[in-house]
């Protein structure tokens, strides 16, 4: 769940509008087994490769790798 709100983070400091859709259960009982505790991230359509890109980015970043952009 912290994760999902640190890529909600990123969109937005993008300007990226983002809602999130959070599986009850694991939210409830603060658990995560088999898709339990799972967030979706919704963001509008016209913004999706966009939004898409910034979070493949900032994967490639945490993992010492290179951006799309430096290709």
């Amino acid at each position: 769940m912290v994760e999902a709100h640190l890529i909600r983070g990123k969109l937005e400091s993008e300007n990226i509008p983002t809602m999130l859709k959070y599986e009850s259960v694991g939210q409830i009982y603060g658990i995560t087994v088999d898709g339990l505790s799972e967030v979706q991230i919704f963001v509008p359509k016209e913004l999706q490769k966009e939004a898409a890109q910034l979070i493949m980015n900032n994967e490639a970043q945490d993992l010492g790798g290179e951006t799309l952009s430096d290709n």
